[in-house]
């Protein structure tokens, strides 16, 4: 099948250094990775060759999971000649693979009084714990064209699923790079008002009971009055969600933390 945007990258890739001193064999799994690795490809046609004191050499394999690719690169040091490996484990899509974590908040006739967080069973710790509000926004047609908040805010009405909650504001929290010694990924972090004025019992009740994809990973959200959210910190070791709390925090979002 013709993938003139994969021909492309790969042409780039040619005229690298390290990509001529590798071998047929991983060259050939480059070229064969289905259409949605091209935002892999990208990233290592984006890489420098150098980097700090370490210079690429060659790829010497290509791990290829369902989600995570792993590039094992032989390098050398700049300065000692000394030949080591690195490796680093990408999402298919790219170091931006649309992914955005965050906090929501609702707000009853203009005070915010509550916060909402997952608790989520998670399959790598083999155990439930506290994180932040996750999901993709799509890439389809359907948000073409939509903002980094409107995606978003199109995402979480489909999870929540309740024609009254109010989405009134998207906060872009920017974004943070979760694991800078084992991957090259970037999440996006955000911050959402629900105005829940004359449906805040109704809503809440909504928000408890819903179950979220109960035959895959279970997830619940979880609701904790404002005044918890400072010391929530104490009780998440979720990466993304204490940077959102500390940027929500930052960034005086809520009045009086």
């Amino acid at each position: 099948m013709i993938n003139p945007i994969k021909d492309k990258l790969l042409l780039e890739l040619s005229h690298k250094n390290w990509y001529k001193k590798t071998s047929k064999e991983v060259k050939v799994q480059l070229a064969e990775l289905p259409e949605d690795c091209n935002g892999f490809l990208v990233d290592l046609v984006a890489r420098s060759e150098e980097s700090g004191n370490v210079r690429l050499i060659k790829l010497l394999k290509l791990l290829v999971g369902n989600f995570i690719l792993t590039p094992v690169f032989e390098v050398e040091s700049i300065q000692t000649k000394q030949k080591f490996t690195f490796e680093y484990a990408s999402w298919k899509h790219g170091s931006m693979p649309g992914g955005f974590r965050g906090i929501l908040f609702l707000e009853d006739e203009g005070k915010i009084k509550y916060f909402i967080v997952r608790r989520s069973d998670r399959f790598s710790l083999s155990k439930t714990i506290y994180d932040a509000v996750a999901s993709f926004y799509s890439s389809d047609a359907e948000v073409k064209g939509l903002s980094f908040t409107g995606k978003i805010e199109k995402q979480l009405g489909r999870i929540l699923g309740n024609e009254k909650l109010n989405i009134r504001r998207i906060i872009d929290l920017g974004q943070i790079y979760p694991d800078t010694g084992m991957s090259n990924v970037a999440v996006s972090l955000f911050a959402g008002i629900i105005d829940i004025t004359g449906h805040a019992e109704e809503v809440i009740r909504h928000l408890k009971n819903k179950k979220f994809d109960p035959y895959i990973v279970r997830w619940d959200m979880d609701i904790f009055p404002i005044d918890d959210l400072v010391g929530f910190v104490e009780k998440t070791d979720d990466s993304f969600l204490m940077s959102t709390i500390s940027r929500v925090i930052a960034r005086k979002i809520v009045p009086g933390l």
